[in-house]
């Protein structure tokens, strides 16, 4: 059973840092988005990786866009998230190409309609309302993406934020998962 004084802290955590997402112009917002984009494309993980799991990003969230864009321009296979509410699980389907082919899941977010499943991304871009230089992610709260990382212990994991969703420490659980590295407009904080 988790702790609910835990659960409470994580909530406002949640509800703090996508207010500070919503408070900044939409104009930064793009402009930091290219930036971190650009910072993460430089990554060895990303040049070596054929299939790339990422996350289609929610208003509040940094836009994954440009990396969309840039990897199917490279040839790079785009997975993203199925989630199953039922089992509590996820998997990974090839990112069709037209909107049309999407549906919004029982969370309001996006996926593909008819799924056409990879097998398992080789390098997973992860979203977070927060993240430590450590590593350290709070997440949606769904519990999805630590399940997922739980199972696939050797993926290589990048989280993808704004500068200002760098927290000194997050409260955390025993089933809460790490990245390994950190990619900010303004930074990369890679675990050692």
């Amino acid at each position: 059973m988790i702790d609910s004084d835990l659960l409470r802290q994580k909530h406002f955590l949640r509800l703090h840092f996508i207010a500070l997402n919503r408070d900044r112009p939409v104009g930064l917002r793009r402009r930091d988005a290219r930036r971190a984009a650009r910072r993460l494309m430089s990554r060895p993980e990303w040049r070596r990786a054929e299939t790339v799991g990422l996350f289609l990003s929610l208003p509040h969230e940094i836009d994954t866009a440009p990396l969309i864009r840039a990897g199917r321009a490279a040839g790079k296979t785009i997975a993203v998230p199925v989630v199953a509410p039922e089992t509590r699980g996820m998997r990974f389907a090839r990112l069709p190409k037209s909107q049309g082919a999407l549906r919004k899941n029982a969370h309001g977010v996006w996926e593909p309609r008819d799924p056409e499943w990879v097998e398992r991304p080789d390098l997973l871009v992860v979203p977070g309302a927060a993240f430590t230089k450590g590593g350290e992610r709070l997440g949606a709260g769904g519990g999805y993406f630590d399940r997922y990382l739980s199972e696939t212990p050797r993926l290589k994991t990048l989280g993808y934020c704004f500068d200002h969703q760098l927290a000194v420490r997050l409260p955390g659980a025993v089933h809460d998962r790490r990245v390994n590295a950190v990619v900010t407009p303004g930074r990369v904080f890679a675990r050692r």
